[in-house]
């Protein structure tokens, strides 16, 4: 089963020992990003916030995104669109 962005970033933050602020310059999207939707946070950061994070957690996007239910936000909206 994927996991959730936000709990991947938390566990892997946590496992390296960072904390909220090592990882982003902006602490509250970090916690909003970790809380997830379910929790009145954000469930699908942007790409950009996302390479942020992978680098100061020294490891590459793509990693960070493999086996989580994360999709790049253009992708979303593209499949929420209605043909007339």
């Amino acid at each position: 089963m994927k996991e959730q962005i936000g709990e991947k970033i938390k566990r892997l933050r946590k496992e390296k020992g960072l904390t909220q602020d090592n990882v982003h310059h902006n602490q509250s999207q970090v916690a909003l990003i970790e809380k997830g939707i379910k929790k009145g946070g954000i469930a699908n950061p942007t790409e950009e916030t996302l390479r942020i994070i992978a680098g100061n957690m020294d490891m590459t996007f793509e990693a960070l995104i493999d086996e989580t239910t994360w999709m790049k936000p253009e992708s979303i909206l593209k499949s929420k669109e209605i043909a007339f």
